[in-house]
């Protein structure tokens, strides 16, 4: 296999860079889910010290075993509401939320309006980071939603979505970074708002045993998902004003795409959530508090997200992208690396324990590996070469940037090789301003980090005809400081060439890569579902651990 002589320390200099605006792309998602519908465990975090639980399934229920989703309950009859949120994350303050709730009279119709507010602080590699979200909803008493904006501010320009119901159909504008684009979901009539799990709760707050299924919109993912809350039993649990004892609430929501996310709250008698906790996304926990505790700033900003997406090695990966094959082994203190890491033909998993894997990594090109398993390569869809809001193949700066690229080349391997080097080349302002830029904004602005070096890639391979995606994961670094050898979250793309997936990644520049990319997931970031492959980094942040076995 020919390869371009690797030049080892600007790439790695250049991907650490590439790993710091990872981070701002992972927390938006992370803040942007609705507390009570996410997480992964029920083990207590830093934060209040943990009071001692014992779960008590008093006063249960029968369990309900239909599979129909229930329809919106509507708005509770209580007093609006005002209720404010302190957010933390391993020990740190984080931010807070905001949720106020009024009913109101518009043009003789009954309505209720939603306005949510998050703010949230951190570093990234000592640099302050802020996140900011704004979600604003109307709906009919009844829980229907009417229509709803969402704002997300992860950089120097926000993200705003517009959503409203016509019928059976959802209709969706996204605007951001000076582009507009729309999309269009399905709707029915058990699809509830933003408010759906909450709303629920509070009309007729759970008892032990008890199971409900409803639908509730997700703004960030731009999509429904079936949400099965199951109440266990009653517990002790510490809060920021003492112990109190309340029932304990599991959750799980299933995407489009099949994947799901489990979660815990804490509710009391009155159907109130007074506590969440996310486990595998940096431990984060909400607690209900008043607004002066919410917006009190002490100790605020403190949780440097940057160091801890970096996940350390003891040792150095002696050419690391030039390597033919790596083997690591993988393990997670609360989760299944087998089940976290994709297994296909660049990479092999094999199962070690429930909390254990081995990661097997090949360099791949037209003609290495020689044999290609029957079960180790998808074949691309229709989506893979299809234009989409985020992979503009069909926009003419793309295009135009595509044939050129390719001037006088030869074959599809040739062409991909090209392709890799020209974004590698003409994306001149490397920088983190840009949190998921899309390829037509990359075509004309030629900034960004590694999303935008792998949406533009993608783009332009779809342009010349060459089926690609994108892949997330991980890959290697070296840095001047602690730690000196480790992984960062990263983004590459994957270009169809002959039989097989190959590997590229414009970041580098080099031909395909070596064995120092380990992938999560991989998308076509076709629109409705442009979000759900981030899933997986979420699920590992914070609690990932590598060892390298062998390279060659």
């Amino acid at each position: 296999m020919k390869r371009r002589p690797f030049e080892e320390s600007p790439p790695h200099r250049e991907h650490l860079g590439h790993t710091v605006a990872w981070t701002r792309v992972v927390l938006g998602l992370i803040l942007a889910l609705p507390a009570p519908l996410v997480g992964c465990s029920s083990r207590s975090s830093d934060g209040p010290p943990p009071a001692k639980r014992t779960t008590v399934p008093e006063k249960t229920v029968k369990p309900s075993t239909s599979d129909d989703v229930a329809l919106p309950v509507g708005y509770p009859l209580v007093e609006d509401r005002d209720v404010w949120e302190t957010v933390r994350a391993m020990g740190h303050k984080l931010g807070h939320q905001n949720v106020r709730v009024r009913r109101v009279t518009d043009g003789g119709r009954d309505e209720v309006r939603i306005e949510s507010t998050s703010h949230a602080a951190f570093l990234r590699f000592g640099q302050p980071v802020a996140i900011n979200t704004a979600l604003t909803s109307r709906e009919t008493r009844d829980g229907r939603l009417i229509d709803f904006e969402a704002t997300q501010t992860l950089g120097p320009s926000p993200t705003r979505t517009r959503g409203r119901v016509e019928g059976d159909r959802l209709y969706l504008e996204i605007t951001g970074q000076g582009q507009k684009r729309t999309v269009e979901l399905p709707w029915s009539e058990r699809d509830g708002g933003l408010q759906t799990v909450e709303f629920s709760l509070l009309a007729r707050p759970m008892r032990p045993g008890e199971t409900r299924t409803l639908r509730g919109l997700m703004p960030v993912f731009h999509q429904t998902a079936t949400v099965r809350i199951t109440a266990r039993g009653y517990e002790e649990v510490q809060l920021l004003d003492g112990v109190k004892r309340l029932l304990r609430v599991e959750s799980s929501f299933l995407l489009s795409d099949g994947q799901t996310i489990d979660g815990t709250l804490w509710i009391d008698e009155r159907g109130e959530t007074l506590k969440t906790l996310v486990e595998g996304a940096l431990r984060q926990e909400t607690y209900r508090c008043g607004r002066d505790e919410a917006l009190d700033e002490q100790g605020l900003g403190t949780l440097d997200i940057g160091l801890l997406s970096m996940v350390a090695l003891e040792r150095r990966i002696p050419w690391p992208h030039a390597s033919r094959r790596i083997r690591y082994r993988a393990s997670l203190a609360d989760g299944d690396p087998a089940a976290a890491f994709v297994s296909g033909f660049s990479q092999q998993v094999k199962s070690l324990g429930p909390h254990s894997a081995e990661l097997t990594v090949l360099a791949v090109r037209p003609d290495e590996p020689k044999a290609l398993p029957a079960d180790a390569n998808d074949a691309p869809t229709p989506d893979d070469l299809a234009p989409n809001s985020r992979i503009q193949s069909d926009d003419q700066q793309v295009r135009s940037m595509a044939r050129a690229a390719v001037e006088g080349k030869r074959g599809d391997w040739e062409k991909a090789v090209a392709l890799e080097r020209y974004v590698h080349e003409n994306i001149h302002d490397k920088n983190l301003s840009q949190a998921l830029a899309s390829a037509a904004e990359v075509a004309r602005s030629r900034a960004g980090d590694c999303t935008e070096h792998a949406v533009l890639l993608a783009a332009m391979a779809r342009a010349e005809g060459l089926p690609a995606r994108v892949a997330i994961g991980l890959v290697y670094v070296e840095q001047p400081q602690e730690p000196r050898h480790a992984f960062g979250y990263h983004m590459w793309t994957e270009i169809f060439v002959e039989d097989r997936w190959i590997p590229m990644d414009a970041t580098l520049g080099l031909g395909g890569i070596g064995g120092a990319h380990l992938k999560l997931a991989h998308a076509n970031l076709k629109d409705a579902d442009a979000m759900n492959p981030f899933l997986p980094v979420i699920k590992v942040l914070g609690q990932l651990k590598l060892e390298v076995l062998d390279c060659e």
